[in-house]
């Protein structure tokens, strides 16, 4: 993402010669159509090495996605897209580094202090016409060595598949060039900035980073147009494509696994903690990278929390489970939950309160199909509750989008209405919480929580449930659950 810091870096002109910068003084005419480098993939894509990582989108789909971008722009524009900024943990240690979403959706590339440059007519390099530019930091083979993290400018080029790849040193002197170069850039997209302010807590104000900058860059550049490109991308990324379907259905294959193997291990006296680490244990044995979000091991009154990620505390005979989880498998994620007794049994008043969840979510999940409203979505499943008698209890939306973030860019955020559209991949997700006290209900469903969860991909004749490979019934959650018991029981 670009920050102030940055795009201030990047409207100040280094005291160079660079011989990259000296090209642009040449014609950027747009005559050629783009320069293929990367080698055509089928959708199904081989995987290519990448530190350690598979990469699973192939270079050409990946330039079909910044031809649709560069063919969306303005004329006479440029867009600038910024890589995530490494997050410090404490002192002199980072986060682990996860790369921003749209730079990932465009290039493919992992490595922070980056940028991607996409030009809408292009420019004349030597006797290239070049439309897209990937800056990346220096290659450096000790430290390389040493931490095993680092990209050269041929891997970077091989990978994302775009025209040319060079150091961001050169980053700031090119786009300063550009800017003042003939004929002139009239629009500037940029991606959006992470976090909108800062917070100066010495003298009481909020600094907003993204308007403070644009206002710095416009009193450069008077004529020029300043305007994010996040809208745009957002809007490519809202269906999915073949290879895309294949990272998400291999994270929630994944994802089944994990829950899976709670089932088989969970017992009154484990802490939510242990089974949280038999989860995501199970997800870095598959191959999954990270959790897709916090993954939610909710016990006993803890269900009627929506989003508890606490983990922590001591699961109780009779105590209902939610697990809210999801593996992100390069870059995909899955959100999948499924609530169940950690005693192999529901309780009676369990039983209704799941039955009825489970009844909103199969009736809303009937609705979906291309042209249904996300909305109506909601109603079926809302209907069902309110007719159970939960009402006020069931307090959420009853989904989203799914895809690089575990709540993607969806129609509500683009002010593209709610129409569901072929090769979209929503989470639908009712559920009842209805926690100690609740009014308008009797006691005995008190601190109980349920939440089901499917992964749906919108098809042409309908849809597709990518998450059928855990049970959700109630006969085979508890045939599963008393089976585990019955194999701890017999082994020697």
């Amino acid at each position: 993402m670009l920050t102030a810091r940055r795009m201030a870096c990047a409207i100040h002109a280094y005291s160079s010669g660079i011989g990259f910068v000296m090209a642009l003084r040449k014609s950027r005419v747009a005559s050629a159509a783009l320069l293929f480098i990367a080698v055509l993939a089928s959708v199904s894509s081989v995987l290519i090495a990448e530190d350690n990582r598979s990469v699973a989108i192939s270079a050409s789909e990946l330039r079909e996605r910044r031809l649709l971008l560069r063919e969306s722009m303005d004329s006479a524009s440029v867009a600038i897209v910024g890589s995530a900024e490494v997050a410090t943990r404490t002192g002199d240690v980072n986060f682990p580094y996860r790369q921003s979403s749209d730079f990932l959706y465009l290039t493919n590339i992992a490595e922070p202090n980056s940028f991607l440059v996409v030009l809408k007519e292009g420019i004349q390099l030597g006797n290239q016409q070049i439309y897209d530019i990937l800056f990346i930091p220096p290659f450096d083979e000790r430290q390389a060595n040493i931490t095993g993290h680092g990209l050269t400018n041929a891997d970077a080029m091989r990978i994302s598949g775009v025209d040319t790849v060079f150091s961001v040193l050169e980053f700031s002197p090119f786009l300063q060039k550009l800017l003042a170069g003939k004929p002139a850039i009239r629009v500037l997209y940029h991606t959006a900035f992470h976090p909108g302010f800062v917070y100066d807590w010495l003298n009481n104000r909020k600094i907003f980073l993204e308007r403070d900058a644009e206002r710095l860059l416009k009193g450069r550049y008077p004529s020029l147009a300043v305007k994010s490109i996040s809208p745009l991308i957002a809007s490519f990324r809202v269906t999915k494509s073949p290879s895309e379907l294949q990272l998400i259905s291999k994270a929630v294959q994944i994802t089944c696994d994990g829950i899976q193997a709670v089932f088989r291990a969970a017992r009154p006296g484990m802490k939510e903690y242990e089974l949280q680490a038999i989860l995501e244990y199970t997800f870095r044995r598959e191959g999954a990278e990270w959790t897709s979000f916090p993954s939610i091991v909710a016990s006993g009154s803890n269900s009627t929390k929506i989003h508890y990620d606490l983990n922590e505390r001591t699961i109780k005979t009779g105590d209902l489970v939610v697990l809210d989880v999801g593996a992100e498998y390069h870059g995909y994620a899955a959100d999948v939950t499924r609530t169940f007794p950690v005693s192999g049994t529901f309780s009676e008043a369990q039983r209704k309160i799941y039955e009825t969840v489970l009844r909103a979510q199969e009736a809303a999940i009937n609705v979906v199909k291309p042209g249904a409203r996300l909305r109506d979505v909601d109603r079926a499943a809302r209907d069902v509750i309110e007719k159970a008698g939960f009402k006020d209890y069931f307090t959420h939306f009853v989904g989203h989008p799914i895809g690089l973030d575990v709540h993607d860019p969806g129609l509500f955020s683009l002010g593209g209405g709610d129409t569901l559209r072929t090769g979209m991949v929503i989470a639908v997700e009712p559920g009842v919480y209805i926690p100690h006290g609740a009014t308008g209900v009797d006691s005995a469903y008190w601190n109980i929580g349920v939440r089901i969860e499917d992964d749906v991909l919108v098809t042409e004749a309908g849809h597709q449930i990518l998450s059928s490979c855990v049970p959700k019934q109630i006969e085979e959650i508890e045939a599963l659950l008393r089976s585990e018991r019955d194999n701890k029981q017999m082994a020697p």
